[in-house]
């Protein structure tokens, strides 16, 4: 017993310290109508047409593929068998407007076959737009070109009870693809949003046409880009609205008419990682892929399996493209069965031969990878199994795959690029007309530095002296204070005198200085290995300089094609003219082509 406390001295009673005892209680739960969830479907129930089935498109997306990443917030369930339970479980109008969205949205039909049976048993009003969604149809459709664009805006007008004047932009990439970059809604009818985008253009120069489109076309061309974005889209940062129109869009063009025809085989150009904003695998993902697909091929090369399959360099080639995803998905190299959906579905189908013997052999690889991953990783035999498991589910749609008119489109795309590339170096001829404009250029080719040299306007017609000396002094700053290199600055001098006398109508059109100045830096720079992630300076970087976003690449364009240069397949800006070029340029290309002295 502690000193001082006499054995029955009496505790005071607690209430005579602290008063009447606290009640405690509990915070109510939010009503259903409270809730996040409801609270953002009602916003969209009271928008503009197509606001919830926008908004129920981006929940299916993200849940669908598992990552809520640039997801809306209410967006963010598990699964979306989760999503349809929980709306399923909170019977307000909120959530049945979101299901009659899902409804006609998803491809599974036993998910959607439930939710029409919980549909059938609620009476509350919906906005038409979303009761007669079923009936919503693309009913027109243009692309809108550009000269020198690497891409094209395909715009279709929609059409449907409640939905008037909205028209579904869309932005296909030509870089390495044909693939979908971009989709949004415009409030506006097609003839508005031409307008609209005409007037964007002209402001930056440009004078787009707007040539018709079939729907059987749109379809094909789309549903091409669509499938081809599968397989890039770990690589690129989501918009706006896209990918969470996917599952509308997927659900508009399956009702366009079929047998329409899609990009031919050479539409995809060589595609510039640092315009299209990916960012290039640095030297340890590199290292790491080459690495562990390496060690699979000394394993596996040799083998019973592997005799039996043949063709080495086919081999070889989806070995590589198997680490790349599992080095990129996974530290431990442990293969999930979400992995092999999407390498049997979207990287698979168009990167095989089209021949049925090799084209079936894929499967038989990735059988054997994802054993050699799991022996590295040290991963249980029971998910080694389930995951071999999966690859079996999914080999019959493989197979129903390899004649896709999508997937044909792709692959046709990605053989005519690796013919491009492989063609680069069997001729000297080709590459010196590209890169110094002509073969003689050769015999008096030098690497003596550039000298510091002022602007020449001689040959520049008087009415924009002006403007090209502006324009000139702004790309002078830059490469005085992102470079200090007197050889660019003086090249940057030449080329914007040898495009203001070559197409002087691109100095007389409305458009930034700014933008124009970043452009002509870009096109000496890439001209120069002077920009892009591994160099120098980054895109972001030059961009950043002039307080502008984006990329320079399409002002760049038309200055391009004003000096008659161009774009080689792996994205290098070719000047064709070595008056151009660095005397480090130069000296390498003394190296390449052999020294003619």
């Amino acid at each position: 017993m502690a000193k001082g406390k006499g054995k029955g001295r009496r505790t005071p009673h607690r209430s005579a310290t602290r008063g009447r005892a606290a009640v405690r209680r509990h915070p109510a739960a939010p009503a259903p109508e409270d809730l996040e969830l409801a609270r953002g479907l009602r916003e969209a129930m009271r928008g503009a047409p197509l606001s919830t089935a926008t908004l129920v498109s981006q929940m299916i997306e993200y849940t669908e593929a598992g990552d809520d990443e640039g997801a809306p917030p209410l967006a963010a369930a598990p699964t979306l068998a989760n999503l349809v339970e929980s709306l399923i479980g909170i019977p307000i109008a909120e959530t049945t407007a979101a299901l009659h969205v899902m409804a006609i949205l998803l491809t599974d039909e036993v998910m959607a076959a439930r939710i029409r049976r919980e549909l059938a048993g609620r009476k509350h009003p919906m906005p038409i737009d979303v009761a007669e969604l079923a009936s919503l149809r693309i009913t027109r459709a243009v692309t809108m070109t550009i000269p020198g664009d690497v891409g094209e805006d395909l715009m279709l007008e929609l059409t449907g009870p409640g939905v008037r004047d909205v028209t579904l932009m869309t932005y296909v990439d030509f870089r390495g693809g044909p693939f979908l970059k971009d989709a949004f809604l415009m409030p506006s009818s097609l003839e508005q949003a031409k307008a609209q985008m005409r007037e964007i253009a002209e402001r930056d120069g440009f004078a787009p046409d707007y040539p018709e489109v079939s729907l059987a076309d749109a379809r094909a061309r789309l549903e091409a880009a669509m499938a081809t974005y599968g397989s890039l889209e770990h690589m690129l940062e989501p918009q706006e609205m896209w990918p969470g129109l996917r599952p509308l869009l997927r659900f508009l063009l399956a009702h366009l008419p079929t047998g329409g025809y899609g990009y031919p085989g050479d539409a995809g150009i060589p595609m510039d990682l640092d315009d299209v904003g990916l960012d290039p695998l640095d030297e340890e993902f590199e290292e790491e892929v080459h690495d562990l697909a390496h060690a699979f091929l000394a394993a596996y090369l040799g083998s019973e399996e592997a005799e039996a399959i043949g063709d080495d360099d086919l081999i070889h080639d989806v070995a590589h493209e198997f680490a790349a995803i599992i080095v990129g998905e996974d530290e431990q190299y442990s293969w999930e069965t979400i992995d092999i959906e999407r390498v049997m579905t979207r990287v698979l189908p168009p990167l095989m031969p089209a021949e049925l013997k090799e084209y079936c052999r894929a499967p038989e690889v990735l059988q054997a990878f994802v054993r050699h991953c799991h022996a590295v990783a040290g991963v249980e035999e029971a998910v080694d199994f389930r995951v071999g498991m999966e690859i079996a589910r999914w080999v019959p749609d493989y197979l129903r795959m390899r004649e896709d008119p999508g997937v044909v489109a792709i692959r046709n795309a990605l053989e005519t690029a690796a013919l491009a590339a492989d063609s680069i170096g069997l001729s000297y001829e080709d590459p010196a007309v590209e890169i110094l404009g002509s073969v003689e250029a050769l015999a008096t080719l030098d690497d003596e530095p550039l000298p510091d040299e002022p602007l020449d306007v001689s040959g520049v017609p008087a009415d924009i002296v002006e403007r090209v000396s502006r324009m000139s002094a702004l790309a002078d700053g830059a490469i005085a204070r992102l470079y200090d290199d007197v050889e660019l600055r003086t090249a940057a001098r030449r080329l914007i005198a040898k495009v203001a006398a070559g197409d002087p109508a691109i100095f007389r059109r409305k458009s930034g200085d700014e933008m124009g100045a970043a452009a002509l830096v870009w096109l000496v720079a890439k001209a120069n290995d002077q920009i892009g992630e591994s160099w120098t300076l980054t895109v972001g970087e030059l961009m950043d300089h002039f307080g502008l976003k984006g990329s320079p690449s399409q002002r760049a364009q038309p200055m391009l094609a004003a000096i008659g240069g161009s774009t080689d397949y792996d994205g290098r800006v070719r000047l064709a003219d070595p008056l151009l070029l660095t005397s480090e340029t130069r000296a390498e290309l003394l190296d390449w082509f052999g020294d003619p002295h």
